[in-house]
């Protein structure tokens, strides 16, 4: 007994379709950063800070960074803006609004930085070429919240646009 021919193009068109979404899946796990925060190099954009870090580092680093009351889960949430601030080198940190320094038990584990309009990463594609280049990140950085985001071993880099400039995230 022999099947229509329709089925026979049916059958096709689902073991393609099959074969087309396996090929893309597989492509996709390629995608990954198997980097380890220990592997990534110092960075100029970074200004010194690293996620890892202690506070005793970051404060020997920034005078102006000062301790925090941890929360009840040990976490202590630190802000400098140093083109607010005038106590701040304005050449070490030309073009830095914000940085945010989250503690847990006395390790920086996350690093938030926010740049004026004048830094030299002004959209999302320039600064995730420039960030990637700079800390030797690859390019599997996918579509998040409005911005662009690379998971790696045990870290995470988040980029977006806020008040007009680029920032980015860097956490455990």
């Amino acid at each position: 007994m022999s099947c229509h021919p329709i089925w026979n193009i049916n059958r096709a068109f689902w073991l393609l379709l099959v074969a087309g979404l396996t090929a893309a899946t597989a492509s996709a796990q390629q995608a990954t950063c198997a980097l380890k925060i220990d592997q990534l190099p110092e960075s100029a954009e970074l200004r010194g800070f690293h996620v890892g870090m202690t506070f005793e580092q970051a404060k020997a680093h920034v005078q102006q960074v000062q301790l925090a009351r941890p929360d009840e889960f040990g976490v202590a949430r630190i802000s400098i803006n140093p083109y607010y601030d005038p106590s701040f080198d304005k050449t070490v940190f030309a073009d830095v609004r914000t940085i945010s320094l989250d503690f847990l038990d006395g390790r920086l584990v996350s690093l938030w930085i926010g740049y004026e309009s004048s830094f030299k990463w002004q959209t999302l594609d320039a600064y995730v070429a420039g960030i990637s280049k700079s800390l030797n990140l690859p390019a599997a950085w996918s579509v998040k919240r409005g911005g662009r985001q690379l998971n790696c071993d045990g870290f995470t880099v988040f980029v977006s646009m806020i008040a007009g400039s680029s920032s980015s995230r860097t956490s455990v």
